[in-house]
């Protein structure tokens, strides 16, 4: 019954007053992991009155979003009851999680290029987030974010991790070799990005950059997947049937693939038309891709 009373009561501060406290926040967080149980009405633990308050509180949820406030960190990315629970309250916070801004939406990142000296933060390059608006606890790294832009504006197929680990890929498609040849040479001059994923599916994952830093790789940016297809045919990287593949947009084994040598043969070649095109024209160039 307290829990009932205090969580409704919370609901109309927010709706009256705007907000909750950082604490009042934490307590409905905890209430709904700790009593997840009670909310399923197949289950001899259901709480009806628990369920009802939930059920107003996210109505009160919904309405605010996707305005800013530690209320948005009351909303659970997943909940290992949450199939179980009341039809009407997982569609409240579907809702909800529908209509949160992309910064509070994030559920995971991945960030490299870094300097953590005199960061109190947090010194990993990988952060996997259980709440809406958890991100916001690394302001830095949030301001970070708001100074950023999407390097490839529509989905990442590449990540920190195709970076770091390029040879654990198990598969790729021609989109995922192009922006993981231009990941890499971002890394190689000490560019700082973010790979995000958001909750929101519509929503596409992204990898982040400074427009800055964009700049120095622009002329990679201006290359269509087909042309690492295309090279890496002509080096000999891939043969007919798998380049037919990548062509058609399938993702691949990566096998014996030397993505990794894919991907420097790629950035020479970009370094090589970019120096071709700053200079004056003659016929000494031939474009291997066409």
């Amino acid at each position: 019954m307290w829990a009932k009373t205090f969580i409704n009561r919370l609901a109309d501060k927010l709706k009256y007053e705007g907000d909750v406290s950082p604490e009042e926040a934490s307590e409905i967080a905890e209430f709904i992991d700790k009593k997840g149980k009670e909310l399923n009405p197949k289950s001899s633990h259901y709480n009806v009155s628990f369920a009802d308050s939930i059920l107003r509180w996210l109505s009160a949820v919904e309405h605010k979003l996707p305005t800013n406030g530690n209320y948005v960190r009351t909303l659970p990315f997943h909940h290992f009851l949450e199939f179980s629970w009341r039809k009407d309250i997982k569609e409240k916070l579907r809702k909800c999680r529908l209509k949160l801004s992309f910064l509070d939406g994030i559920k995971e990142i991945e960030r490299l290029g870094f300097e953590y000296e005199g960061d109190s933060e947090s010194n990993r390059n990988f952060e996997l987030f259980d709440y809406a608006g958890e991100i916001r606890k690394f302001p830095k790294l949030c301001q970070k974010i708001s100074e950023m832009t999407d390097i490839f504006s529509s989905k990442a197929y590449a990540s920190v991790k195709s970076v770091v680990y390029t040879e654990s890929l198990l598969g790729c498609n021609k989109q995922s070799l192009l922006q993981t040849s231009i990941l890499k040479f971002a890394a190689s001059l000490k560019c700082e990005f973010i790979y995000a994923r958001h909750y929101n599916l519509n929503i596409h994952d992204r990898v982040l950059m400074r427009p800055s830093d964009i700049d120095k790789i622009s002329f990679m940016l201006k290359h269509a997947p087909d042309d690492v297809v295309r090279l890496a045919l002509a080096k000999g990287y891939i043969d007919e049937q798998t380049a037919q593949k990548l062509f058609s947009g399938e993702w691949v084994k990566t096998g014996k693939i030397d993505i990794t040598g894919i991907c420097e043969e790629f950035i020479d070649y970009c370094l090589g038309r970019r120096i071709y095109e700053e200079a004056p024209e003659d016929d000494s160039w031939i474009d291997i891709t066409r």
